[in-house]
């Protein structure tokens, strides 16, 4: 998985990285209200998960050093390129799989989603993502209804359908020495484990109107988003 992470930098940066200018814009092409939404049976948090504090006070570290985040085998998150003044209103906060598998990062009442529940909601909005233990790309406009209609570089905005504010927060790699992809994707955690190193993670992609689904070093810095139990 690390070679994998490792041949998407590769590939991503022979394309070139657009500037993502920090302002506060809508990144809704409706008008979208509250916090959460409701999309079929399920109901998200609309924006990526932004804590320093598990639900029962416990504090979550925030790691800048690189060597420290790659040996943790306990919970930590960050900030993209360490700098919450400039990421964290937009993006939130990048959470290594160790803080997820705590059962209570989210707010009472709420869980990080999960394998399944990815992919009841990539079903649901676009029903040829058929097979939910597939790894990698699918999907027909999936991405282009589920991603923000900003941020994302060269013309990858989404229509942001349901409100689901997906934005491109890129990753910290398992290394913890680099950020990459800010503006040309967005991974999630999944609570499941795929073995004892890797976890599930789904996102998507600027070029891609699909979903796409696989899994990561669990010392990866991912986004999070919650769902309601």
């Amino acid at each position: 998985m690390r070679k994998l992470l490792t041949i998407l930098f590769l590939f991503v940066s022979l394309i070139g990285l657009g500037q993502v200018p920090f302002m506060i814009v809508s990144n809704n092409c409706t008008t979208c209200n509250g916090d959460e939404i409701i999309i079929g049976t399920q109901t998200w948090k609309r924006y990526n998960l932004n804590t320093d504090t598990l639900n029962d006070g416990t504090y979550i570290p925030n790691i800048t050093d690189g060597v420290t985040w790659a040996g943790l085998s306990t919970l930590g998150r960050c900030y993209y390129n360490n700098d919450s003044l400039a990421y964290a209103s937009i993006y939130g906060a990048l959470y290594n799989w160790y803080a997820v598998n705590t059962g209570k990062l989210c707010p009472t009442g709420y869980h990080v989603s999960t394998d399944n529940n990815w992919y009841v909601l990539a079903n649901y909005v676009d029903v040829t993502v058929d097979d939910p233990t597939y790894l990698g790309y699918q999907g027909i406009n999936v991405g282009y209804m589920l991603k923000s209609c900003n941020y994302w570089n060269t013309d990858g905005n989404g229509l942001d359908e349901y409100c689901e504010t997906n934005v491109p927060s890129g990753i910290r790699h398992w290394n913890g020495l680099t950020f990459i992809n800010n503006g040309n994707y967005v991974l999630y955690w999944a609570s499941d484990s795929y073995d004892t190193d890797n976890a599930y993670t789904w996102g998507f992609f600027y070029n891609y109107n699909s979903i796409y689904r696989h899994y990561n070093d669990k010392n990866v810095g991912c986004s999070v988003r919650c769902i309601k139990d």
